[in-house]
């Protein structure tokens, strides 16, 4: 898979926390919903994927991803004596961040 560098004008993403829920249609496949809600009980979808076993997996790990590069971004500070953990997560950052 080829991955494309966003300009880093166009990076932005819907705000975490992501939340993921089983949907059922009446007349279809359940699939795993991600979505954000803004406090007010709106929900702003992030993704849609089938529902299995390891779309299960995928469905979390892609709502933790806003929680996760925070805390990256917060890491980062701190690995500055470990160079090859700093630049793993510089490259990480960049990745999530399109660029």
């Amino acid at each position: 898979m080829t991955q494309t560098s966003i300009p880093e004008k166009a990076v932005s993403y819907t705000p975490g926390p992501w939340d993921v829920q089983v949907r059922q249609p009446i007349d279809g496949d359940a699939f795993f919903d991600i979505y954000q809600t803004d406090g007010h009980g709106n929900e702003s979808a992030v993704a849609c994927i089938g529902a299995d076993a390891e779309t299960a997996a995928n469905a979390c790990l892609i709502a933790a991803a806003p929680d996760l590069l925070a805390a990256l971004k917060e890491a980062v500070k701190y690995t500055h004596t470990t160079q090859w953990l700093h630049t793993a997560c510089d490259a990480a950052i960049a990745r999530a961040e399109g660029r």
